[in-house]
């Protein structure tokens, strides 16, 4: 039996704009520039709420996204994809309520 997959949603006219805003040219940019001279193996520095950090190797073939520090003042470099994603609901979790509770990965997705 086939496996049927979930689509993702488009996101509304608003929300790519407000991307098209933060993620500009210069963003992606950085991105490219960091990934042509990624050294294979280099560890993850995502960091979680409580003082995780991924740490896991990366690599050019991977989905990595150019994460951002707590503040979203600056770049933390380089971050897997998920991790990044991730990152991102437990530290609104954690400034809305305040506790960190565990949050599945999203689906369709393949940890390492």
């Amino acid at each position: 039996m086939p496996s049927r997959r979930r689509r993702r949603r488009k996101p509304s006219p608003a929300k790519r704009a407000a991307d098209a805003l933060k993620y500009n040219a210069g963003h992606r940019r950085l991105r490219a520039d960091l990934i042509a001279v990624l050294i294979p193996g280099t560890p993850c520095p995502q960091d979680f709420p409580g003082g995780i950090v991924c740490g896991k190797p990366m690599h050019a073939g991977q989905e990595l996204h150019l994460g951002h520090t707590r503040d979203g003042s600056g770049y933390l470099g380089l971050v897997h994809a998920l991790c990044n994603d991730r990152a991102a609901q437990l530290w609104r979790q954690y400034r809305r309520t305040g506790t960190i509770r565990a949050v599945p990965p999203p689906k369709g997705r393949r940890l390492w």
